[in-house]
């Protein structure tokens, strides 16, 4: 299980270190320039990635409650690995420079398993 995210503190003023990662990027040339702004975007986003992830804990926690309350289905190994496609598939896109956007889509696709199951179309 992976370690918990540690909490950003709300108060935390990310200006400076947001325009020391701008001023890098402008001083040490095209691949510095292509480094410290992708390393600038992803600080900028981390609140909301951070906000994002406890979202989905809460949806995971839900269809969990969810799935306890359903009798337990056994899942073929086919199906199975239809569904692992379908997640790597949809995981691909996140290792890209759009990381923030592909996150957002793919919260925003509601999935089904086996009919069982809906997750990203509703709150608990």
């Amino acid at each position: 299980m992976p370690a918990p995210l540690p909490a950003l503190d709300p108060d935390l003023d990310l200006s400076l270190a947001l325009r020391t990662l701008r001023e890098l990027s402008l001083n040490e040339g095209d691949l510095g320039y292509a480094y410290w702004t992708k390393v600038h975007d992803l600080l900028r986003a981390a609140p909301t990635m951070q906000q994002r992830i406890r979202d989905l804990e809460h949806r995971c926690a839900c269809a969990e409650r969810m799935s306890s309350i359903q009798p337990a289905t056994e899942v073929d190994a086919s199906t199975q690995a239809e569904l692992n496609s379908r997640i790597d598939e949809r995981l691909a896109p996140l290792n890209a420079g759009q990381a923030p956007e592909a996150l957002d889509r793919f919260m925003q696709e509601p999935v089904a398993l086996d009919s069982k199951l809906r997750a990203g179309d509703s709150d608990c």
